[in-house]
């Protein structure tokens, strides 16, 4: 609604368990894990949609390498196996946990290097420190804030993504289908919304236990397979 003085001030939503879901006549939502959750609020007949998050097609056929020389990375960075995660970096999409699953990796593969493509929200941790923690200043990159075009050179220059999630917000990720969008497949946690996603193009890795070994044996597995990775690409596109 739009505010102003010549209109009136509308009461604030009632609250009920710290859901409005109760009071709302219908719903247009992203996934069937949000509408599974709404009905289970609700007692009564719900009109409800699924429009799931869409994606266009934006994939190039260039060469990732030079696109990696076009970003101005250094020659070792251009020859790894670069993976990219677009989107805030922040707590909930376990960046602790994709940092000690890349530093158990590098073990095995030590070309195997990360970009966080995105602003960095620290809260309660810090990631910068964090990887220096495990020892990966060579293996991460922190771009910063980017725009979506500014994303999608990164995306493009990427192997694959990775986008976990954990606790869920409820919502679809965004950085996931800007992956897609450049025909890239994505490592996702095995839950909630993301659960959802087609097994052609991700890649699933528990969330808790297990967690950080399974994704140090994906990011090793999908390093050393290349055509493992044109199919999952193959589903994507």
């Amino acid at each position: 609604p739009i505010l102003g003085d010549e209109f009136p001030r509308l009461p604030k939503p009632m609250l009920i368990g710290g859901s409005v879901v109760r009071f709302a006549d219908a719903f247009i939502v992203h996934s069937r894990y949000v509408a599974e959750r709404i009905l289970a609020e609700r007692n009564a007949h719900t009109p409800l949609g699924i429009l799931h998050h869409g994606s266009f097609d934006r994939w190039r056929e260039g060469d990732r390498r030079e696109a990696r020389r076009a970003l101005g990375l250094p020659e070792d960075w251009v020859r790894s196996c670069l993976v990219v995660s677009f989107g805030g970096v922040q707590a909930h999409k376990r960046i602790d946990k994709v940092l000690q699953a890349l530093a158990l990796a590098r073990k095995q593969r030590s070309d195997i290097r990360l970009i966080l493509a995105g602003s960095i929200h620290s809260g309660d941790f810090d990631p910068v420190r964090m990887a220096q923690q495990f020892g990966l200043e060579d293996a991460v990159r922190f771009t910063g804030y980017l725009t979506e075009v500014q994303a999608w050179d990164w995306l493009h220059a990427g192997d694959f993504a990775i986008n976990l999630r954990g606790p869920t917000t409820g919502g679809t990720s965004g950085g996931i289908f800007q992956a897609f969008s450049m025909g890239r497949s994505v490592i996702a946690s095995d839950a909630a919304e993301q659960q959802e996603l087609p097994d052609t193009c991700v890649v699933r890795v528990p969330l808790e236990a297990g967690e950080v070994e399974t994704l140090a044996r994906e990011l090793v597995a999908l390093r050393d397979d290349p055509s493992r990775r044109d199919r999952l690409e193959a589903g994507v596109r």
